[in-house]
């Protein structure tokens, strides 16, 4: 791993292997007299690694040195840039209205090109609090639309499918109960074709019932049987339809997005931090993004990063899981190690939740050799703190 420090105004880089980084970094952390804390800034980001012609020489705040890092990183307050002089490197900043051509050849800190966020928290900075128990197989658990908001009045409908089940009774209905539509599928995903379209401000409900037997005569089981505290202003697996002030702010963001010369990996990116701004919560469509992304192989460690924290945040715990695993497999080059190293902090936070003491154990441990390798100082606070639960 090649972490950099400042010297005569540039750059120098030095080998180190991963043990002896480990044991400097104990050591360390050993010998401060004064304990390190967590700076609560870190957790909100205030922008995003969008595109770079090269590995990204960054240095947080409580971190001792540069390291490199890849496209999708997230970059807190107090977070030093310094590209080479041969380096592109362009931000996404968390208003999504700004991108910033970071200078060349000189260190810049994140808040020289991103504005201010204010008091407005930013959508995943709790994604792994809601992901608990995965959700049984033998549920039509629903997959879409659930604790998001949409900008369509006629969404695609999808839930899980269960074993053996012949038919499911699709129906939704207003928070009250009152059903607006049902209809029967063979199939898991349809699109809402009721006569009443749906209307902003209305939170509504997709509830799936799946029947066996020749005839589907036999009832089985119904989605309504999982619980989920929802997201939010969203309660439960409530959807609802964006207001035309907020669609036309979306609209007005996706058009400065396009004015962009975006590669394609970057521009799914920004098109799912877009429909994700906490203003707007369109986490459907943020979804839907990544995952068209990803099936035509427009992946890397921040689409699945990304992706699971959107699971996350609409409950699918398994979905979650699996896209922070598939994240870890694609992180295969030094740029990815500090994303690894977060892909293990997620898994380990998903695990605690879902009561799996031994992974959440494991895989913190995991995200603290990471973040000790790389002497990010801050960062093994904010693990340590977690492996004093066990």
């Amino acid at each position: 791993m090649t972490v950099y420090g400042r010297k005569s105004g540039g750059l120098k880089s030095d080998r180190l292997k991963t043990g002896g980084a480990i044991a400097l970094g104990l050591s360390l952390i050993f010998a401060t007299a004064k304990p390190i804390t967590a700076n609560p800034h870190r957790a909100t980001p205030v922008g995003w690694i969008l595109e770079a012609t090269g590995n990204v020489p960054i240095k947080p705040r409580g971190a001792r040195d540069y390291y490199r890092v890849s496209v999708g990183t997230p970059l807190a307050r107090g977070t030093i840039i310094f590209p080479t002089s041969t380096m592109s490197v362009k931000i996404l900043c968390a208003d999504r209205r700004t991108y910033w051509l970071v200078p060349s050849g000189v260190p810049s800190g994140v808040g020289n090109g991103c504005p201010p966020l204010g008091q407005r928290p930013d959508a995943t900075r709790n994604a792994g609090g809601i992901c608990s128990s995965p959700q049984p197989a033998s549920l039509p658990y629903i997959i879409s639309p659930r604790s998001t908001f949409l900008l369509s009045a006629k969404p695609i409908l999808r839930w899980n499918p269960v074993a053996d089940a012949t038919l499911y009774i699709v129906s939704v209905s207003k928070k009250s109960g009152e059903i607006l539509w049902q209809t029967t599928a063979s199939d898991t995903e349809l699109a809402y074709n009721g006569e009443l379209p749906l209307e902003p401000g209305v939170q509504y409900e997709l509830t799936v019932e799946a029947k066996f037997g020749a005839n589907a005569s036999r009832s089985g089981a119904s989605s309504r049987s999982e619980s989920h505290p929802g997201n939010g202003r969203l309660s439960g697996f409530a959807f609802e339809v964006l207001s035309e002030q907020k669609a036309a702010e979306v609209k007005d963001a996706l058009a400065l997005l396009q004015e962009q010369e975006l590669t394609e990996t970057a521009k799914s990116l920004a098109l799912a931090r877009v429909y994700n701004d906490s203003r707007y919560n369109l986490r459907a469509e943020a979804i839907s993004i990544l995952e068209a992304a990803i099936s035509r192989g427009i992946e890397n460690t921040a689409s699945y990063y990304l992706l699971g924290d959107l699971y996350c945040q609409v409950g699918l715990t398994s979905f979650a899981e699996q896209s922070y695993l598939r994240g870890i497999e694609q992180g295969t080059t030094e740029r990815d190690f500090a994303a690894r190293a977060a892909l293990y902090a997620r898994l380990g936070q998903l695990y605690y939740s879902s009561r799996e003491d031994e992974k959440a154990r494991r895989h913190w441990q995991q995200a603290l050799y990471g973040y000790i390798a790389l002497q990010d100082m801050e960062r093994v606070a904010q693990i340590q703190r977690e492996l004093e639960r066990f």
